[in-house]
C-alpha cells in the first residue's frame, strides 16, 4: 500500500475517534439533548421533598413501558409475548414476583410497587412485562 493510502486512513480513523468523542462528551453534559436534536425534559419524580411517596403509576405509553412492553393487567398482555422462564409460565409471571420488583410502604402497599427498570412511577402487583425475572 502507498504511504499516502496509509495517510489517509490514519486521518480518517483520527477524525472518527475525535468526533466519537465529542458526540459522547456533548450527550453526557446536555442530557442526551445532543443526541436527541431536542433539549431533554426535567425528569418527572427526580426532584422530590425529602419523605415524599410517589403515588403516580407509570404510563404504559411511556417510551421504558413501551420499549418492555409493560402492562398493568398482566391479563391484557398477548399471549405470545408470554413465554416460560425460569420453569414459570407466562400466566404467572407479574410484578409481584419478580425480581426488579419491591413493596412499597403505605396504604396501597399490597396493590403497588417500585419497579427498578421503570424508574419514574410505580407499577401493579398483577402487572406484565417481557422482562420478568425470577425472585430468589
Amino acid at each position: 500500500m502507498a504511504q499516502s493510502d496509509h495517510d489517509s486512513r490514519r486521518r480518517f480513523f483520527t477524525v472518527l475517534s475525535a468526533g466519537a468523542g465529542f458526540a459522547f462528551l456533548a450527550s453526557k453534559f446536555s442530557g442526551f439533548a445532543f443526541a436527541q436534536g431536542k433539549a431533554a425534559p426535567p425528569a418527572a419524580g427526580v426532584a422530590k421533598k425529602p419523605g415524599a411517596v410517589e403515588t403516580a403509576l407509570v404510563d404504559e405509553k411511556s417510551q421504558m413501558a413501551v420499549a418492555l412492553k409493560f402492562y398493568h393487567d398482566g391479563n391484557k398482555a398477548p399471549a405470545a409475548l408470554k413465554v416460560t422462564k425460569s420453569g414459570v409460565t407466562g400466566a404467572q409471571q407479574i410484578c409481584g414476583n419478580c425480581l426488579f420488583y419491591a413493596k412499597t410502604s403505605g396504604e396501597k402497599a399490597a396493590e403497588v410497587g417500585k419497579c427498578q427498570l421503570l424508574p419514574v412511577g410505580l407499577v401493579k402487583v398483577g402487572g406484565w412485562c417481557n422482562t420478568w425475572a425470577k425472585k430468589a
